[in-house]
């Protein structure tokens, strides 16, 4: 049995913005350049996964959903 995060956080493309921005203030911080690096690439994968609850909201929303 794995690690899930609830649905509505998945669901949710602020949240996932929210922890893209976190990640990406804590790579501003960062003085190793690998590291600060390693951190924005988080912060990108989190845009991403806000992109895919975006996309995912609004097929789940569309009134030709079921068409």
């Amino acid at each position: 049995m794995g690690c899930r995060v609830p649905t509505f956080f998945i669901d949710d493309p602020d949240y996932w913005r929210k922890r893209a921005e976190e990640a990406r203030t804590i790579a501003e911080r960062m003085t190793n350049a690998h590291t600060k690096s390693l951190m924005l690439g988080v912060a990108e994968s989190y845009e991403k996964i806000t992109k895919w609850a975006e996309e995912r909201r609004d097929q789940l929303s569309s009134p030709n959903r079921w068409s």
